[in-house]
């Protein structure tokens, strides 16, 4: 299957595996919107590590601004875990895309990172209900948004 969701520790998790496109992303979404078990707003993340797509700057363009369409039952925020450069770039460009929905996007080489920093908009109260990770800190540039860090692979 090119998408799949699952519902864990309260985190939506939409995974894009191989070729995929909007249909089969909204697919996933749609069954996932339907669950019992999703809370809401739910936050989500999109695990593109195994994607193998490349869609065009307006197909990255329409999925932020289908995205925004999914608010009040998704937070306004949502972690990107990448798992090559060229997805990173365009998991950044849906970045760029979605802020102009009021949707916080980041990008991170690794879940854990993923999850931590959608742990990190919790209040203190809320933070006891927070997924369990352990993992270091985020790293963070000049402007305050997070930076995720990765090894030279060469």
């Amino acid at each position: 299957m090119p998408a799949t969701w699952e519902i864990r520790d309260g985190v939506l998790y939409l995974r894009l595996i191989g070729i995929h496109g909007r249909e089969e992303e909204g697919a996933a979404l749609a069954r996932a919107l339907t669950s019992p078990d999703l809370p809401v707003p739910a936050p989500m993340i999109v695990d593109l590590s195994s994607s193998a797509a490349n869609p065009s700057a307006s197909q990255v363009a329409e999925r932020a601004e289908c995205l925004s369409t999914l608010r009040p039952a998704i937070k306004p925020r949502c972690a990107l875990v990448v798992g090559d450069a060229l997805r990173f770039g365009l998991a950044r460009m849906f970045g760029a895309h979605a802020d102009n929905y009021g949707i916080e996007a980041e990008v991170f080489w690794d879940e854990t990172s993923a999850r931590l920093w959608l742990a990190s908009e919790l209040p203190e109260a809320d933070r006891d209900q927070a997924p369990d990770v352990a993992a270091p800190g985020a790293r963070f540039g000049p402007s305050g948004r997070s930076r995720p860090s990765r090894p030279n692979q060469r």
